[in-house]
């Protein structure tokens, strides 16, 4: 099976060597075309040995297709990538067992694509078709948000990284290239058509996202929304736009607190059963600021009985899955609301025996009163996901709260030679009173896995210890920079 690469640029200097690294000795053939680069763009992907052709911009599937017209016949399947993506080696050599499985109907393939944010954490992740076969008849059409003409989809659990909205700028100046060019799509389309329904969703993302810089655009991401709503009623070609369009309303409405709105929207789409965890997390802060625990622990099973299925794979409802939430789910998990439920534990408890998922097992963990049994219950968890950051940071902050150095040291011998083995040998340090030496050891695992909440806690050990930042590793210096940063929201 022969598989090709395409790629469109244009001042990708920065970006194109991780790719490009990324893809090096796993394609048959890479094709990249340029739309105008100045600076190094076609330097480097010819260094790489890719096949570089000049095209002048015409919208992203014009660009996508002149790919396409380049790829060798002998190709089977193509997958497209941004200049602003990776591709790992263990997610490659999935992608190819799954690809000789497929029935020769499937002309499609989706995949997930981890959005990171600055500090190289997961902040959203969305699905999309960027593989398929190589035939004369798939051609991609849209100037922004573009898709091909595939027939048959399957889904499959292969993911890319995704660099281009770690940094806020480039992701305003992108969503203002995107607006444009939506405007102007949807002029000639017919109102209530499902082309013209995909475009106004995109237009409302585009607003949503500008309105972090200008809160102008709340009141039009509002009734752009609203009028996606009244014309989606019943239908059922609209598939996940459908849903997640309430995503972007309810952000909106939160923000300018028309609580009554938000709540009427919020219920609406409840009662769709979204397989999308942002409408549970958002339900959950919801009805606890409202003091109504009844409905927060049942949008919390519900949130549960989700994470669990997508768990085993993205694509467990769909072709196509969405979520800008990930670090509000981290924040949830850690959320003291929980203790809120403690009551609840042996109804969580059957969910973990029966299911034994990470989330339900997180959740069960900061339930639990009995202390032995929490103790138990944690050294399972991280022996079984101590590679996996959320698990990790979840655990880790749960033993924060005070447990026996003895405890923490037979976890830290049991997982030597792992990633998690500097934040337990970190905490003990801590516990001691030995500062530095606890700040020497948190930043061994920041150099692999950069945890925001992690980073304000060495800050603030730093100022305990009366360390200035020139004793510090080199890591907590970048990291600190970073910190004092933010970002807004995510595209799909």
């Amino acid at each position: 099976m022969k598989i090709g690469a395409c790629i469109i640029a244009k001042n990708e200097e920065k970006n194109l060597p991780r790719l490009l690294s990324s893809l090096r000795g796993k394609f048959d053939e890479i094709v990249l075309v340029d739309t105008g680069s100045e600076d190094r763009t076609v330097e480097i992907a010819r260094d790489f040995g890719c096949k570089v052709v000049l095209h002048s911009w015409n919208g992203f599937a014009d660009a996508r297709n002149r790919a396409l017209d380049e790829i060798s016949s002998d190709i089977e399947w193509v997958w497209h990538f941004d200049a602003d993506f990776e591709l790992e080696e263990e997610e490659f050599r999935k992608a190819l067992m799954y690809l000789k499985k497929l029935s020769p109907d499937v002309d499609g393939v989706s995949i997930g694509i981890k959005s990171l944010d600055s500090f190289g954490n997961v902040r959203g992740m969305s699905t999309q078709v960027f593989i398929h076969r190589n035939k004369a008849s798939i051609r991609w059409k849209g100037m922004v948000h573009e898709i091909p003409s595939v027939n048959f989809i399957a889904g499959i659990p292969v993911y890319v990284k995704h660099y281009g909205y770690s940094n806020s700028d480039i992701l305003l100046a992108k969503a203002k290239r995107n607006l444009e060019l939506l405007l102007k799509e949807i002029e000639v389309l017919e109102k209530g058509s499902r082309d013209y329904l995909i475009k106004l969703f995109y237009i409302v993302q585009s607003y949503t996202i500008l309105a972090y810089e200008d809160k102008k655009y709340l009141s039009k991401v509002v009734d752009l929304a609203e009028e996606f709503i009244s014309y989606s009623e019943n239908r059922k070609d609209l598939g996940f736009f459908g849903l997640y369009i309430y995503n972007y309303l309810l952000s909106v409405l939160k923000v300018l607190k028309l609580d009554q709105k938000y709540e009427y929207y919020l219920k609406k789409v409840l009662n769709l059963k979204p397989h999308v965890p942002d409408f549970y997390i958002s339900a959950f802060e919801f009805y606890m600021r409202k003091g109504e625990k009844k409905e927060a622990f049942a949008v919390l099973v519900r949130l549960l009985e989700l994470l669990t299925s997508l768990e085993r794979s993205t694509f467990s409802f769909s072709s196509s899955f969405a979520t800008d939430k990930v670090s509000d789910l981290k924040r949830l998990f850690l959320s003291n609301d929980l203790a809120e439920f403690s009551d609840k534990s042996e109804l969580i408890m059957e969910v973990w025996k029966r299911e034994r998922s990470k989330y339900s097992g997180l959740l069960l963990m900061r339930l639990l009163s009995n202390r032995y049994e929490k103790q138990k219950l944690m050294k399972k968890l991280l022996l079984r996901y101590h590679e996996d950051e959320f698990a990790v940071s979840v655990i880790f902050w749960e033993l924060k709260k005070g447990y026996d150095i003895g405890y923490l040291e037979d976890l830290r011998d049991k997982l030597r030679g792992k990633l998690v083995f500097y934040l337990l040998e970190g905490l003990i340090q801590e516990l001691k009173g030995n500062l530095k030496a606890a700040i020497a050891s948190y930043s061994g695992f920041l150099e692999k896995k950069k945890d925001i909440y992690l980073i304000a806690h060495v800050v603030s050990l730093m100022k305990d210890a009366s360390i200035k930042s020139k004793e510090l590793p080199p890591i907590m210096n970048v990291e600190q920079n970073k910190l004092k940063g933010g970002s807004h929201g995510s595209e799909d």
